[in-house]
């Protein structure tokens, strides 16, 4: 039998002239081209979709008993879930903390050395000490949370509301794609095979609990299986539900997505049944009369991506950052971005040299801004505003903002 490969054309039945009720797929090349150079091949979508349909539910049957495993999961899915985000988060709090720590030392040390005036020691030291406080007490009240948690947590509650979905009774994208993956490498040839076994006696793990609903990769298996598999409590699917609720229009903040992972279908899943009225949402502009300054996403470990804009003739930043470094693309206007390391040369006792770059939205280039410099952008165009796409390595925290006024 021909087979060209080709994508199939899905066709509106029709009898004389007239459309009938249901749709059919047909090769693309055999009803499109020539009849000459491909079979018809041809089958109607309902059909299809119930197949399809069926071989899900028998997929998910083997795998996992519904009504015996949701009497079998715990109570402290959830709660352990939730207390590794929190330890996580300490972890993270008293790495700052040790960090800020060392800075309040050298900042003496840097004083004692002539590196920085008094005056700029207090500064600092005023500084770190806010800094430390916040996040001992930020601590404190993870700790407090941390203890919060116990076995009593009620996990009843979207257990029995799982219980009313056990059935797969619709078709989406994200559900049928590693399945048509491995239909197609059944089609052409080199399935993956695999047995359901009940015994330890297998070709793979020899410490394996076989339980009859496990594939066992073998050659010569009885069925066909897709070794693509993601394995999650409900109460992680819980929380990472709840947090897309969040993302984008509440937080900006999208999610770590790695490509073929869990977390990516999901988020894919939950966007493709995002309503109308999810589609756009309004950003915070914060307008003053130098410019506007907006952010557009958040990301949890990549920093984040803003734009400003910067009114003719005017200037903005005129600040330092301790750890956080940024790049910044100008799309619009002509502008000059300059740059000076913070504090005196000691080869020269003077200033450091104010590095400069002039910069065009009709030539697109970046520059990089590095920690422990002084800059600003200056809009040069008397009649045109200046607009740039910044990228930092950190997301901006309002609690440790870890910017510091200087002029360059």
């Amino acid at each position: 039998m021909k087979n060209c490969r080709r994508l199939v054309a899905r066709i509106l039945n029709k009898y004389k002239g007239k459309p009938r009720a249901y749709y059919y797929y047909a090769c693309s090349t055999y009803t499109r081209r020539s009849k000459d150079l491909c079979t018809k091949h041809s089958i109607r979508s309902d059909i299809l979709e119930e197949m399809v349909l069926k071989a899900l539910q028998v997929q998910i049957s083997l795998i996992v008993n519904v009504s015996q495993t949701v009497n079998k999961l715990s109570k402290r899915a959830n709660v352990n879930f939730k207390k590794k985000l929190i330890e996580d988060n300490l972890l993270k709090m008293n790495k700052e903390l040790e960090k800020n720590v060392g800075l309040k030392k050298s900042a003496y040390e840097d004083w004692k050395l002539g590196y920085i005036t008094e005056e700029e020691y207090n500064d600092y030291t005023k500084s770190y000490v806010a800094r430390i406080g916040q996040i001992e007490e930020n601590i404190r009240n993870a700790k407090e949370e941390l203890k919060s948690y116990s076995d009593d947590n009620n996990a009843n509650k979207w257990i029995e509301e799982f219980k009313k979905y056990k059935n797969v009774k619709k078709l989406s994208k994200n559900l049928v794609d590693d399945l048509i993956d491995e239909m197609y490498n059944a089609l052409e040839g080199h399935p993956h095979r695999c047995d359901y076994p009940q015994k330890r006696n297998t070709t793979s793990d020899s410490m394996a609990q076989w339980d009859g609903m496990t594939p066992d990769k073998k050659a010569d298996g009885r069925y066909c299986y897709c070794p693509i598999t993601h394995k999650a409590s409900l109460g992680t699917i819980v929380d990472y539900l709840e947090s897309f609720k969040k993302m984008l229009n509440d937080t900006l903040v999208i999610p770590e997505i790695p490509a073929g992972s869990f977390v990516s279908k999901l988020y894919s899943m939950y966007l493709s049944y995002l309503p109308v009225g999810k589609m756009s949402y309004p950003l915070k502009m914060n307008v003053d009369e130098r410019g506007v300054f907006t952010e557009l996403l958040k990301t949890v470990n990549n920093g984040q991506v803003s734009i400003n804009i910067v009114r003719p003739g005017n200037i903005r930043g005129q600040h330092w950052h301790n750890t956080k470094w940024e790049i910044f693309f100008v799309v619009s206007g002509h502008g000059l971005i300059q740059e000076r390391k913070i504090r005196i040369d000691p080869k020269t006792g003077e200033d450091y040299i104010v590095r400069e770059f002039e910069v065009y939205g009709e030539e697109m280039r970046a520059v990089v801004l590095l920690p422990g410099y002084a800059h600003n952008i200056i809009n040069l165009d008397k009649d045109k505003d200046l607009v740039t796409v910044m990228w930092a390595n950190e997301s901006f925290d309002p609690n440790h903002p870890d910017t510091f006024s200087e002029e360059v």
